[in-house]
C-alpha cells in the first residue's frame, strides 16, 4: 500500500516472515521521523537501509499500523490535498512536485480509459 499523506510519502508491505507485522517504509528519512514522532501510539525505530529501494523503514505491528492509518484519515482536513502540503512548512518542495507528478499521472491514467 502506498500512502501519500501531509506527512510523506510511505510503502506499507507485510513482513515476509511474520505476519503480525508490516514493515512502513519511505525514500526520505525526514518524512518517516516525522511520522514516528507525531503520531498517536508513540515513536518508534527507525532503520536506515541505503543498499534498499526504500533506504529507511519501521517494522510495526499491524494493529499499530491500522491505529496510525486511522490518525492519518482523521487528520484530513483540506479540501486540496496537493494545496494542503504546499501550505505545510514542514514540507519540502520536492515532496509537493513529486504529488503534482503523481496527480498528472492519474489523470494521464483516466484519459487513457476513457
Amino acid at each position: 500500500m502506498w500512502i501519500m499523506s501531509r506527512i510523506g510519502y510511505f510503502s506499507v508491505v507485510a513482513h515476509r516472515d511474520d505476519p503480525s507485522l508490516v514493515l512502513v517504509r519511505a525514500r526520505k528519512i525526514d518524512q518517516l521521523h516525522r511520522l514516528s514522532v507525531e503520531n498517536p501510539t508513540g515513536p518508534f525505530e527507525i532503520v536506515e537501509t541505503p543498499s534498499a529501494d526504500y533506504p529507511v523503514r519501521t517494522t510495526i505491528t499491524k494493529d499499530r499500523f491500522e491505529t496510525i492509518a486511522a490518525w492519518l484519515a482523521r487528520s484530513i482536513d483540506y479540501d486540496n490535498f496537493k494545496n494542503s502540503v504546499h501550505d505545510d512548512p514542514a514540507c519540502s518542495d520536492d515532496y509537493h512536485d513529486f504529488l503534482g507528478r503523481v496527480w498528472g499521472a492519474s489523470r494521464d491514467m483516466k484519459r487513457r480509459d476513457a
